[in-house]
């Protein structure tokens, strides 16, 4: 009787060891998965959202670029100015939407003493918004205006103009029509050192 008493605490002992070591196991393991699973969350990181804002692109900084580099007298190089594609505002978006509903495509073209900008077609912008884009970040004021009105001829063409130290920027507005006959601005703008400035202004 005493060996079976004994038997039955042997047994007893045993099993609460195991059940103990058994809970202390399924601990470790879920504390070893919570582990897991918060170094994964860890690793996977959010990814930085596109900076919306491409100094490439602005058309404000191209402007910019091209009045330094007449300011300084450089020659403009084709290879650098020269451009056919998006321009954006100050917010990194596109400056007009095209008839298709896709972003408006501009063109730069410069000789060595000049440039043009133009829209290439015709959408939903106001050319006047953009010309004070440009003239705030390139810092001209009324009091640079040399000339603003509206120019009688083939067209009526809007233009305002400015002078900076060693050139003058042109804008000027003319409206255009599609084939289908929708109606919108064609902006072109004109940069260019004083000698050639002195020479279109003269033709005009």
């Amino acid at each position: 009787m005493g060996f079976e008493l004994l038997s039955k605490s042997k047994i007893c002992v045993f099993s609460l060891a195991t059940a103990l070591l058994v809970a202390m196991l399924t601990g470790c393991s879920g504390s070893e998965k919570k582990t897991e699973a918060i170094d994964t969350a860890d690793s996977v990181k959010t990814p930085a959202k596109p900076e919306v804002f491409h100094v490439d692109t602005d058309i404000a900084m191209r402007v910019r670029s091209i009045v330094d580099a007449i300011k300084q007298g450089e020659a403009l190089d084709t290879a650098i100015y020269n451009f056919n594609g998006i321009l954006t505002d100050g917010a990194g978006a596109p400056i007009y939407t095209d008839a298709q509903g896709d972003p408006g495509k501009w063109k730069i073209r410069v000789t060595d003493e000049a440039a043009e900008l133009q829209n290439l077609y015709l959408g939903d912008f106001v050319p006047d918004y953009v010309r004070a884009y440009i003239a705030e970040e390139l810092g001209l004021t009324d009091d640079d205006v040399i000339k603003k009105g509206t120019v009688a001829g083939v067209g009526k063409e809007d233009v305002v103009n400015y002078s900076f130290d060693g050139g003058e920027i042109h804008f000027e507005v003319t409206k255009a029509k599609t084939a289908d006959g929708k109606e919108g601005p064609l902006l072109t703008i004109y940069i260019m050192d004083e000698e050639k400035a002195t020479l279109r202004s003269k033709k005009k």
